[in-house]
């Protein structure tokens, strides 16, 4: 066998310490297999109900719908924990109502009719193109495509109307409404049909902007004209941990300038990528349509 040495100015260019080749390969081995077994471990976790958050692995590595599922369900087990009793019935209820029941598109029109629409306790979404809208409600409704989402803005152009039949606990029906959010006539046709099956309209607001904006503002006013309830949502909200809360405040601030404090819920904030205040969001909904 050929033993081939390299000079010693080469082996110290690439092992300044003077580690032999071999060792350094080893080692790469060692590190390759460790982090093999890391990501198994990562994989398992999943599955644990004693999990913590920074176990983990990054969402954005999970290449399939059930690894998804179960990184959503450990995480709802860690904020689950922290709850009390009434609030872990009330969140597993939510969990169940929309994950058990059966989502369908029923109609997409132009010109509303509330008789012939809203057959059951409703919700509606607005908000200003691209900000998150049909993700959110597919988010929601636990669902991947039911609410069709583009880049391109403007693609609602139509109110668009889904179904949810519970299975768990409420056996009862849920309407949403997708509104495109840029015709006004249709903002004050459903706000006059408030009263009627309408519970609350969630007005979302994309984090990454961080304010109300004109047309936010105007809508807050056809709504204030017509005391409907409104809840303003935070989308996109795992961009933007850190000034988080100050957002909210913010948007806060300008809509309490608008809408009375007793019309207004509290700001949420979601995100459609890591589920970061879905569930929390269903509960509002629950309690909306269903109290």
């Amino acid at each position: 066998m050929n033993i081939v040495r390299l000079p010693l100015c080469s082996t110290r260019r690439l092992f300044p310490i003077g580690i032999s080749y071999f060792t350094q390969l080893g080692s790469y081995k060692t590190l390759t297999k460790a982090t093999t077994n890391e990501k198994k471990s990562h994989s398992n976790n999943l599955d644990n109900e004693n999990i913590q958050v920074n176990s983990l692995p990054p969402r954005k590595t999970l290449k399939n719908l059930r690894e998804k599922r179960k990184y959503e369900f450990a995480l709802e087990n860690i904020l689950y924990n922290e709850m009390s009793h009434a609030e872990q019935v009330s969140h597993m209820n939510a969990i169940n109502y929309f994950r058990e029941g059966d989502s369908k598109f029923i109609s997409s029109v132009v010109k509303f009719d509330p008789l012939s629409e809203l057959k059951a306790p409703a919700v509606a979404f607005n908000g200003r193109s691209n900000v998150g809208k049909s993700s959110l409600i597919n988010a929601v409704l636990d669902s991947d495509n039911l609410v069709k989402t583009s880049g391109k803005p403007g693609h609602t152009r139509t109110l668009n109307f889904f179904k949810i039949t519970g299975k768990y606990k409420v056996e009862r029906d849920l309407q949403f409404v997708d509104m495109p959010g840029i015709q006004t006539s249709i903002k004050t046709n459903i706000c006059k049909c408030y009263k009627s099956r309408l519970k609350k309209i969630y007005l979302l607001i994309d984090t990454n902007v961080g304010e109300l904006k004109k047309t936010d503002i105007a809508f807050l006013q056809v709504t204030e004209d017509y005391n409907v309830p409104v809840q303003i949502v935070l989308t996109k909200a795992d961009k933007r941990h850190i000034t988080l809360e100050k957002i909210k405040q913010n948007v806060l601030d300008q809509a309490l300038e608008i809408t009375p404090k007793n019309m207004l819920g509290e700001v949420l904030s979601t995100s459609s990528k890591s589920i970061h205040g879905i569930n929390q969001l269903r509960l509002d909904i629950l309690k909306t349509c269903f109290k």
